[in-house]
């Protein structure tokens, strides 16, 4: 997979530079639905791997199979227009909630209807029927029946057995447009038995073929180590194969957002693909600065030296892999506030929990577009931002307000508690609080400006500010004498800098609470 973001992501790019007018524009196409039809073949391959392996599960959310069926049949409603191909589906009016796998499900009707398709001549015709079949007496289930029905060329009855066999290719897919590969209909057979389901064929040389897909509804026929329960939000919105490097994001759109400035943003790579990696930097570099390490443990010291404001890392890598790596940065509390964003070509369920389990804030599979990797990067910056702004604009801010994890709570209580306990302390500096927090000057001001927006010294004043302003609201008492008891000894500074926190003097503030 990684090989094909190198050659789909760019490709992307380069065609949306050119229109239909160019002369390589069409040559450019024909790179591009190759690609797409590599990606679908390795797709298979994987989960054909995982199969033979005893490794693939089901992934099941409770959901209308009614409805997804009647996506996934209306997503071939624009190819029988294309192909001038009579296109009818006939499923229940009302809706079914029940558990069941919508990848594995969706992949048994593409593969189906993509065979149906590649076999149909023009003018003829294809129909798919949905029925639901509710149990009589036990041991029976409630099933639903699928029928996909073509009138293409047939098949031999002597080969009707043969053609789920893997890599078994009939004669006649010799010569249909991009021939086959064998392997659709033997995933499709081998999804259809994991989910305890039947498939069935039938067919009449010159007349078509009839694929009939019997799947028992719910999950009670089920061992419990078949299957795991996949939130909706943990499963992102499945995209055809043709369309999932075809979102309509355009370069203009992410200049409009507010990118953060270059001098202050630091983006690591981590990425043992050296081809990988510089594509990601040309990508990013005019907009952040980029550090790169090449494998997880090099990633992981250059994390906790330089501090970075956000780490882009492929899980797959030599030493450390990015999964180890998240769990290092993410329960040390010098990196646990960067944002991670997890590279995978691991697509199934159990790697996506294990990845957000580390504390990955986001989770992206090969292929990606570059394009959605660059706003998920803004996005989760301008969350930073936004708590930084909490921390800046709030009296009252608990370390919960601006904290993502347990390890940044700790970390800003402790550094609140070492600011409070020498609060009057006139001679207290940055230096002292460096000693305390048991980081480097460089290593406590990223860290403190990624969680507030200061630094430590603009920290240390505005914590004795907001702390002298809570003073004015709760006592009775001289703004001189507020003052010396949060750390200033000199009231004219003291009132030069709450007013430019406040917008007024100690006075004023005072006064207005006082009224």
């Amino acid at each position: 997979r990684t090989p094909l973001t190198l050659i789909l992501s760019p490709l992307e790019k380069i065609m949306a530079n050119r229109t239909y007018k160019d002369k390589d524009y069409n040559e450019l196409g024909v790179i591009r639905r190759n690609g797409l039809r590599l990606l679908d073949l390795v797709n298979q391959l994987l989960d054909l791997s995982k199969l033979d392996s005893g490794k693939l599960k089901l992934e099941l959310m409770e959901a209308d199979i009614i409805k997804i069926l009647r996506l996934s049949f209306s997503s071939f409603i624009s190819l029988a227009d294309k192909k001038r191909i009579q296109f009818n589906f006939q499923l229940p009016d009302d809706e079914l909630l029940t558990c069941f796998d919508r990848g594995k499900l969706e992949t048994i009707m593409n593969n189906l209807l993509s065979n149906a398709f590649k076999y149909t001549p023009e003018g003829g015709e294809i129909k798919c029927i949905v029925h639901i079949k509710e149990a009589g007496k036990e041991p029976e289930k409630d099933v639903i029946e699928i029928s996909v029905r073509d009138t293409g060329p047939g098949i031999d009855k002597n080969k009707l057995d043969l053609i789920f066999d893997r890599f078994y290719q009939a004669d006649e897919q010799h010569h249909i447009e991009g021939g086959g590969t064998g392997i659709g209909l033997s995933l499709t057979k081998e999804l259809v038995h994991l989910i305890h389901g039947e498939i069935k064929v039938s067919s009449q040389p010159g007349k078509g073929t009839c694929f009939i897909v019997i799947i028992p509804l719910g999950k009670d026929h089920l061992k419990e180590s078949e299957y795991v329960i996949v939130k909706p939000e943990l499963r992102p919105e499945p995209k055809l194969v043709e369309d999932i490097l075809s979102d309509e994001i355009s370069a203009d759109s992410i200049e409009t957002e507010s990118v953060p400035d270059k001098k202050t943003i630091q983006v690591l790579i981590v990425e043992d693909n050296r081809d990988l990696s510089a594509y990601l930097k040309e990508q990013l570099q005019r907009n952040y600065l980029i550090e790169e390490a090449s494998d997880g443990e090099e990633g992981l010291k250059k994390a906790i030296k330089n501090i970075p404001d956000l780490i882009i890392t492929d899980i797959m890598m030599p030493k450390m892999d990015g999964v180890e790596l998240c769990k290092r940065v993410k329960t040390n509390e010098r990196t646990s506030h960067i944002p991670v964003i997890m590279l995978t070509a691991k697509a199934d369920i159990e790697s996506r929990i294990k990845g957000l389990e580390t504390g990955a804030d986001d989770y992206i599979i090969k292929p990606f577009n570059i394009h959605e990797l660059r706003i998920r990067v803004i996005n989760l910056i301008k969350q930073r931002q936004i708590l930084r702004k909490r921390f800046a604009g709030s009296l009252n801010v608990t370390p919960g307000d601006i904290a993502f994890n347990s390890y940044d709570v700790q970390f800003i209580n402790r550094i609140f508690g070492v600011v409070e306990e020498h609060l009057a302390d006139l001679d207290f500096s940055v230096k002292d609080l460096q000693g305390k927090a048991g980081m480097s000057h460089t290593q406590l001001y990223r860290k403190l400006f990624a969680l507030t927006g200061l630094s430590p010294s603009k920290f240390i004043r505005t914590f004795r500010l907001k702390r002298a302003a809570k003073l004015m609201t709760q006592e009775n008492e001289k703004v001189t004498k507020i003052a010396y008891s949060v750390g200033f000894n000199n009231l004219s500074y003291f009132t030069k800098c709450f007013k430019e926190q406040y917008g007024i003097s100690p006075s004023a503030y005072c006064r207005k609470f006082s009224e």
